[in-house]
């Protein structure tokens, strides 16, 4: 049922308040309906009188706002809760040492809510001569003298069998738990007990009796759905990098709050809740379908497992493959020394993680399917890679820096193992869909000193972030701008597309190469433009000057130069290349920024343990490259002519530099030079360097010299 979606939250019936609590960000005062019993009780020499006035509803203003600042929180149309009491009767006359007792149905309806908590309060103490305190659980025909309490039962209990418990000021639940809706009936019962010798005259108490309810979230939306399941492919397309909303996932009624990232992938920006339970609660069974889950088969949700049934063989290497959900709850603050949040989720083996498809018969590659929204996947490794990659995580100088900028992401919510939930707070264990073997798989890590990939145990419970599927391949796009990581993924080795560049209608060939990434197989040629975050590799508004040669030595002045030879393209200084972020400040690591097309990004030039990308995508099997060393030998059939570099199925074309020692182009139709992203120092950066029986992927200039760009996917 589609929820309607205003601002206001309807008037209710006399008997119905719209409940908004405090953690939805309103500054409504938390209201909930509430009854008040004033029980007068008279005792005479003769005979003892107990008598019960009218329930007295208490009323308020039940209009509630919702504040347009709120937008991830939004309440639904009409929740509604009401609590009705009948007229209580009064019981014969008893004599004094024998119990009384008077009853009242109490009936409770709600509906648009997610839990529920019906309070009852008042002193333990009647008022009156002689002190009648709080009964101690005794039933109703062996109450002690000089002792009354109360008793909530079926409609159809015996009050002499009913146990009777004292008030507090403080109050004791009734009943409670979660709940989309509500229909219930109750009795509630005050037995009173007065010895012979008790004083005559009035006994008062004051009985409050409160119910309370959250009302259901409701979907803002995104981009023009509101359920989770209506997410496609051309949706998030269209999204714009930055945009935020919120949805609801169908089987369950939780909401998430979405946003399309820096990678250009649309994320649940909170984590998964998803348990049996839940789905229960809102009707539906606890079996994963097609129609709504990420799934090919049905998969049976296990029973969820909770903080007091919890073992320490659960989620330990007992059973590495046992699809076992936690069901965590804010009472798990106490034991895991955190407060733990709704938003943390729950916690989920990899087999439950991935519905089953990620057993033992899985022992690499990716899972089928996964506990996902249908239209929504279990990341894959590179994805959680070309998202750090793409938000500078990964280019950040130390590992605190690195945990700090990733929860502004991703939630430290720590890991279940061995029976507990251990480090909320500390460490963030988030499952992907790849398996490295029978007992291990990828997961994005991170902690205090650290950011890792794996691989990690399948049996831990880790929680579930997922990320819009996108089903396109190369084939299926027309812009340089639509381009994304599952798009190059979903596309087979050596498959091509002609793309437009939005920014100026230039046409590039794009290719998927041996290394499995897909690189422009053209120069760039954009030139005076005014670039931003919406079409272009860069978090700022960068401005590509025209062409024209230069000599200027300046770090920080953007140059470039284009003389109409599409087979040469342009040329840039590393300022212009990077998109202004590559000064002479720059002294290490990688530009943040480049002026490549949305979704696309400078290749990067990394020595040592790193990956030499000029290198991989050439078919060099020594990825450790060098400063400075000559890889011609390994290259596979290398041939210079026809002003171009072809190795391995690839070409680069000879199209020389712009020298600004003398303000020309040199080495035209004999050298290459491309930009990398890769700083070497305050004056140089690295890139690719070719010419007759040379081939340095870790070249190192002066960052004002003018070198060409080839941009590779992200």
């Amino acid at each position: 049922m589609r929820h309607k979606r205003i601002k206001q939250i309807s008037t209710g019936s006399a008997h119905s308040i719209p409940f908004l609590r405090h953690r939805l960000g309103e500054r409504s005062k938390d209201r909930c309906n509430s009854l008040a019993t004033y029980i007068p009780l008279l005792l005479s020499a003769s005979a003892l009188l107990l008598v019960l006035f009218n329930f007295i509803f208490i009323h308020t203003d039940s209009t509630v706002y919702a504040e347009e600042r709120i937008s991830a929180y939004a309440t639904t149309a009409n929740p509604t809760t009401t609590l009705q009491i009948s007229n209580s009767s009064l019981k014969d006359v008893v004599s004094p040492g024998s119990t009384s007792y008077v009853s009242s149905n109490v009936n409770i309806t709600a509906q648009d809510i997610i839990d529920y908590t019906l309070v009852i309060s008042g002193p333990t103490n009647l008022s009156g001569t002689t002190s009648i305190t709080g009964a101690n659980g005794e039933t109703g025909s062996k109450l002690s003298n000089n002792t009354w309490g109360y008793a909530w039962s079926d409609t159809d209990t015996d009050d002499s069998t009913l146990a009777y418990s004292p008030l507090s000021p403080s109050g004791s639940t009734l009943a409670s738990g979660k709940a989309t809706s509500l229909d219930m009936s109750k009795k509630l019962t005050f037995a009173a007990k007065f010895a012979d010798d008790a004083a005559s005259g009035h006994y008062k108490a004051n009985v409050t009796l409160s119910l309370a309810a959250t009302p259901r979230e409701v979907a803002t939306g995104f981009n023009g759905i509101y359920d989770m399941q209506d997410m496609t492919t051309d949706i998030c397309d269209s999204a714009t990098i930055g945009q935020t909303g919120s949805l609801e996932d169908i089987r369950d009624g939780s909401i998430y709050t979405v946003g399309k990232l820096s990678d250009g992938n649309c994320w649940m920006t909170r984590n998964l809740l998803l348990t049996r339970e839940g789905i229960e609660a809102n009707g539906g069974t606890g079996t994963l379908t097609a129609g709504d889950s990420n799934v090919v088969e049905d998969f049976e949700m296990p029973a969820s497992i909770t903080k007091e049934t919890i073992t320490p063989t659960d989620f330990s290497n007992v059973d590495y493959y046992a699809a076992q959900i936690y069901a965590a709850s804010i009472e798990d603050a106490s034991s895991v020394g955190a407060e733990w949040q709704p938003s943390y989720g729950a916690y989920y083996s990899f087999t439950a993680a991935t519905a089953g498809s990620g057993d033992k018969n899985l022992t690499s590659g990716d899972a089928s399917a996964d506990v996902c929204p249908k239209g929504w996947k279990l990341p894959s490794q590179k994805i959680y890679l070309n998202f750090l990659a793409a938000s500078g995580i990964n280019d950040l100088a130390t590992g605190t820096d690195k945990f700090e900028r990733i929860k502004t992401y991703f939630s430290p919510t720590g890991l279940a193992y061995d029976g507990k939930i251990h480090f909320v707070g500390a460490r963030g264990r988030y499952w992907s869909s790849m398996v490295l073997s029978d007992s291990r798989t990828y997961a994005l890590a991170f902690e205090d000193n650290n950011l890792t990939s794996g691989p990690y145990l399948r049996y831990s419970g880790y929680p579930v972030r997922c990320v819009a599927k996108d089903n396109r391949t190369l084939s299926d796009i027309t812009r340089m701008q639509d381009m994304t990581p599952q798009v190059c993924e979903n596309t087979a080795i050596g498959a091509t597309k002609t793309l437009t560049d939005s920014r100026d209608n230039s046409t590039y060939t794009v290719e998927k190469l041996k290394d499995g990434k897909c690189w422009m197989t053209q120069n760039l040629r954009l030139m005076n433009k005014t670039i931003t975050s919406a079409d272009s590799d860069t978090a700022k508004t960068f401005t590509i000057p025209s062409s024209a040669l230069w000599t200027d030595t300046s770090y920080t002045t953007p140059h470039a130069y284009y003389n109409n030879n599409t087979t040469y393209g342009a040329y840039y200084n590393w300022y212009t290349a990077t998109a202004g972020t590559g000064t002479n400040s720059v002294s290490s690591g990688n530009a943040t920024s480049s002026i490549c097309p949305r979704g696309w990004r400078l290749p990067k030039s990394a020595s040592g343990t790193g990956t030499n990308e000029f290198a991989v995508a050439v078919g060099l099997t020594n990825t450790n490259i060098s400063a400075g060393s000559n890889y011609w030998t390994g290259l596979s059939n290398p041939s210079l002519a026809n002003n171009a570099l072809t190795v391995n199925d690839t070409t680069w074309a000879a199209a020389g530099y712009v020298n600004t020692n003398r303000g020309l182009l040199g080495g035209i139709d004999v050298n290459g030079y491309y930009w990398s992203s890769a700083v070497n120092n305050t004056t140089n950066a690295y890139g690719l360097f070719f010419g007759n029986s040379d081939f340095r992927p870790f070249y190192s200039n002066y960052k004002y010299d003018g070198f060409s760009v080839r941009c590779l996917a992200r």
